[in-house]
């Protein structure tokens, strides 16, 4: 049903014009066709405060009509695709930040923040949020927290929930909540900040996110191993079982730009994020393993660090197809490499990429047809599921995403899920369908 049909356009138009000025009400052709495959005009909106959005929401609400939120719409590719969307909150003007705090080691941020503007602040005071998404350079804090994206440093500094102590989110009625709190040591019972995390804003709006801070690391080393299969995980596994604290532990394998210069097939890229003398312990340690291990090394310091993961963020950022791919970790390594092997035998060339610590892997495409990556998705999850685990495509293009669901088979918490959307949405209207099992 569209938004013609159930109440007329330009009288939402005109609503709207009531609660924001003018200038913040328009149409565009192009706002929604990532999100629910239709190119048509659709009523975008624009407001500054939480007020604003209360009112937008409560007024969606009473008429049924669909809403999707956007930021900086690097993650537009991810999620199901979903019913025909009505209106298009977007957050580019709610970017302040709200309340920075260094002693406390706390920022609070509106969701139209830009990640890398934010990093700029912080490092000001030599702090940062110790996550490393990709698309960093567009992403806003909004998009990051309904994607739940978190980066290599998760093996140390933990996932974006860790980091997050509190939320403002507005629900589809209009009614404002605050979960968490401003404070590390305020944050108490059910922690309902992490339900919102990850939802691909299938519940609510967000509105401010609070974070917690770390000291930006004194020096950085990036030790980059490179050998066959075996060699990496032989001391994977060594790694794994030692005193060592990494900072980054990432597999990579492919035509990743980070590692085509070095000399053999499968790297392993190990970080430490130390004081300089700890660092250089670490790079000791791994530099006579690796010759041990007869394992290419090439160390890296400081600014080089970045500029490797940022290669690497950059070709993820600019794929047509990411699958995701949990099992567990002892073999994580081993799926893999058969991933890799089954895209090499489609003639797809793709990065191959994976944390053996957590149990996470992934596998990139920039090129190939909708029919082959079809093909790979249903293979790779088929050997996913094999392993008890599952395949989740976090890009994929339209045509892929109307052939193939982008999370696969529903689990046992589906109708927990299921559950929680129909009490804060009832009427369905925050982005539908885009979520696991058409929630």
């Amino acid at each position: 049903m569209t938004i013609e049909t159930r109440i007329a356009a330009d009288t939402i138009v005109q609503v709207c014009r009531s609660i924001l000025s003018p200038d913040r009400v328009y149409e565009d052709s192009s706002a929604t066709k990532a999100i629910d495959g239709h190119e048509r005009q659709t009523i975008v909106l624009e407001p500054e405060t939480e007020e604003e959005v209360s009112n937008l929401l409560a007024l969606a609400n009473e008429n049924g009509l669909h809403v999707s939120v956007v930021g900086g719409g690097t993650q537009l590719a991810y999620g199901n695709i979903s019913k025909p969307i009505d209106l298009v909150i977007r957050t580019v003007r709610m970017n302040q930040v709200i309340e920075y705090s260094p002693a406390d080691m706390t920022v609070t941020v509106q969701p139209g923040v830009v990640f890398k503007d934010l990093q700029k602040l912080l490092a000001d005071s030599g702090q940062m949020l110790s996550i490393h998404p990709s698309c960093m350079d567009h992403a806003t804090i909004g998009g990051i927290v309904a994607t739940d994206l978190s980066g290599p440093s998760r093996v140390l500094y933990g996932t974006l929930r860790d980091h997050t102590i509190g939320l403002r989110v507005v629900y589809p009625n209009g009614q404002v909540i605050q979960t968490g709190g401003k404070v590390v040591k305020n944050v108490a019972g059910y922690d309902m900040t992490k339900l919102f995390i990850g939802s691909l804003g299938t519940l609510a709006m967000i509105t401010e996110v609070t974070f917690k801070l770390k000291p930006l690391p004194l020096h950085r080393e990036l030790c980059v191993l490179s050998g066959t299969l075996q060699q990496i995980q032989e001391i994977s596994e060594r790694i794994i079982n030692s005193h060592l604290v990494p900072s980054s532990f990432e597999v990579l394998s492919g035509s990743c730009s980070a590692v085509t210069d070095l000399p053999s097939p499968w790297t392993l890229a190990v970080g430490c994020d130390e004081v300089e003398t700890a660092a250089a312990y670490q790079t000791s340690v791994l530099t006579q393993w690796a010759k041990e291990a007869g394992l290419a090394i090439n160390v890296r310091k400081g600014a080089a660090v970045e500029r490797f993961w940022n290669v690497y963020h950059g070709d993820i950022c600019g794929a047509s197809l990411v699958i995701k791919v949990s099992t567990k970790a002892a073999g994580i390594l081993t799926d893999l490499a058969q991933m890799k092997s089954l895209a090499d035998q489609m003639q797809l060339p793709v990065i191959a990429t994976c944390n053996k610590a957590q149990g996470t892997a992934a596998v990139v495409c920039k090129t190939g047809s909708v029919e082959q990556w079809e093909e790979l998705v249903t293979r790779v999850r088929q050997m996913a599921e094999r392993q008890k685990g599952f395949a989740v495509m976090l890009a994929g293009p339209l045509e892929l995403r109307k052939r193939v669901d982008v999370f696969g088979q529903v689990d046992a918490a589906w109708s927990l899920m299921k559950g929680i959307k129909q009490t804060i949405d009832a009427h369905g209207i925050m982005n539908p369908g885009r979520f696991l099992g058409g929630i």
